[in-house]
């Protein structure tokens, strides 16, 4: 009842809008026209969305499921685009949409919408959990007070190239979030004790933050350096969504570069001995954000580089029209992995488990959501919208099991504890023997 007043609302607003065009000048009557045939393909999408939502609020689904299975109920349409889609012999064969979509509008067997095929391949899981990923273009900015207001902190992984400088396997990243200046030390491990011991070598230079940023990772939770912070007076937060502790990811992938630029020069993996010449080349560099070098950010000029990086920013060329949630509020979703932007692309980049929209918000124009699991906890971080991919469910979809743990009971009364694929272990849970399908 509510979807359909908001719709006569909409379309009220619309004619009224029409008509007051008309009145001023009639040759803006065609624009308001296309405007009108698509805001109704939008409110049919919502429509269509609206419809979903209420079907998957009241089908509650406890675990997993695939489609890349045959169900028992399918329809013939179904049926014939699983046929083009696994088959590796054909030109549509594991396909994205619009090339799926060409193939079925170019054979004329079945009049399918590209809409109606993205729709089927959300359910594939073969397709959703291969799918690219789209970075989002508008993170939020960090924005600090100024020079040591807050650092950021991660490990550079060198672990391969440690038989060439005397087993040191890790490099600690430090960057300061104002001026961008850079620390590097070197590690033979990341346990605790040795990331806390080269903490206190930087801190023994004379800088300390009020506040550090790092990822959940277990050398940064150690009660070694956690004592260090708290002796130094250091506010330590965690960075909870995919791109972790952004700044310093961004300054390992440029001394990396570099790094990597100066084997194919010397024809060796050698570079701990040049670690501290890194570190001072990037110091000197002029880094784009603040538009100077690093070394010459001081308390003295923090002021003006706070006014240069915040407030003269160039405004964007193209404003959006209006900003509108892709994703309602119950709607089931993927999310990425917590992996780095140079995953390969023949890698699973989603999720197996499947999650649930809990809340949106906007944040700097960029849509914003929390999920929770399928039992209803709450997942600690935010997502773009980007970085979830909306998926169906069906009343007759199967559940892939990873391993049987254990059986209980005898005849028909026998159960067994299963282990769903692609599931935490929270998720494992008895089913009986009449539910369980060899394929």
């Amino acid at each position: 009842m509510r979807r359909r007043r908001r719709r006569r609302r909409r379309r009220r607003r619309r004619k009224k809008r029409r008509i007051r065009t008309i009145s001023v000048n009639h040759f803006v009557l065609s624009f308001f026209e296309e405007e009108e045939e698509e805001e109704e393909e939008e409110e049919e999408e919502e429509e269509e969305e609206e419809e979903e939502e209420d079907y998957n609020m009241k089908t509650q689904i406890m675990f997993h499921f695939t489609s890349d299975i045959q169900p028992v109920h399918m329809a013939s349409w179904e049926k014939y685009l699983q046929k083009i889609y696994y088959e590796p012999s054909n030109a549509a064969s594991f396909a994205g949409p619009d090339k799926l979509y060409a193939f079925v509008k170019r054979d004329g067997k079945y009049k399918l919408s590209k809409y109606k095929i993205r729709k089927w391949l959300q359910n594939q899981e073969s397709y959703s959990m291969q799918r690219g990923v789209r970075r989002p273009k508008n993170r939020t900015h960090i924005n600090v007070a100024g020079i040591d207001d807050q650092w950021s902190a991660d490990l550079m992984d060198m672990v391969k190239f440690k038989k060439y400088n005397d087993d040191y396997s890790y490099v600690l990243v430090v960057i300061d979030a104002f001026s961008k200046y850079i620390w590097l030390r070197k590690l033979k491990n990341k346990q605790g004790e040795s990331v806390a011991s080269a903490f206190k070598d930087i801190f023994k230079e004379g800088r300390k933050p009020n506040r550090i940023r790092t990822d959940k990772g277990q050398e940064f939770r150690s009660r070694n350096v956690q004592r260090v912070f708290q002796t130094e007076g250091i506010n330590h937060f965690y960075a909870l969504n995919e791109v972790k502790a952004a700044i310093s990811e961004r300054a390992i992938k440029t001394i990396k570069t570099r790094i990597y630029r100066y084997f194919a020069y010397k024809q060796s993996y050698k570079y701990i001995d040049k670690l501290q010449d890194y570190a001072e080349g990037y110091n000197n560099t002029v880094h784009r954000t603040i538009d100077m070098q690093p070394n010459e950010v001081s308390k003295q000029n923090e002021e003006s580089v706070h006014l240069a990086t915040y407030f003269a920013r160039k405004p964007s060329k193209k404003m959006p029209k209006h900003l509108r949630f892709r994703f309602s509020i119950g709607t089931r979703v993927r999310i990425t992995y917590l992996k780095n932007v140079f995953t390969r692309e023949y890698e699973e980049k989603w999720t197996g488990e499947i999650f649930t929209i809990s809340g949106r918000f906007w944040r700097n124009n960029a849509a914003i959501y929390r999920l929770q699991d399928y039992n209803g906890k709450e997942i600690v971080g935010t997502f773009y919208q980007s970085e979830v991919q909306k998926v169906t469910t069906k009343d007759d979809d199967l559940w892939k099991i990873e391993k049987i743990v254990k059986t209980r009971g005898k005849g028909p009364n026998k159960q067994y504890f299963v282990k769903w694929l692609y599931w935490p272990e929270r998720f494992s849970s008895w089913v009986n023997t009449r539910d369980l399908q060899d394929l």
